[in-house]
């Protein structure tokens, strides 16, 4: 799936452009929430909202040209609605898995 791909890309392209530790706990947290089997969208707001890297990452994502979108993100309450929770669980899992990996 080449869309699927390019989305991969360039996810990957910008989670490493980001040079601010993600907070260990505050990964394990969004993990945690979105595992369940309802993810709550206002507690995965609060998660990311209370660490910069997550935050940075999720509006970084949603304003680049990939998603081209006509408005930009600029609360991670909006990135959310924008890119929908599943696709910025997709991203963040992505910023996780890269910290895991670098530590």
């Amino acid at each position: 799936m080449p869309v699927l791909e390019d989305l991969h890309q360039a996810t990957d392209d910008i989670v490493k452009s980001i040079q601010i530790p993600a907070c260990p706990e505050m990964l394990a947290n969004l993990q945690r929430e979105l595992g369940r089997d309802e993810p709550d969208p206002a507690k995965v707001s609060a998660i990311i909202r209370r660490d910069v890297a997550m935050s940075a990452t999720l509006l970084k994502t949603a304003n680049s040209a990939y998603f081209n979108l006509k408005r930009k993100a600029e609360t991670v309450e909006q990135a959310l609605s924008f890119l929908g929770l599943q696709q910025c669980g997709a991203i963040l899992q992505g910023l996780i898995a890269r910290k895991t990996f670098n530590a």
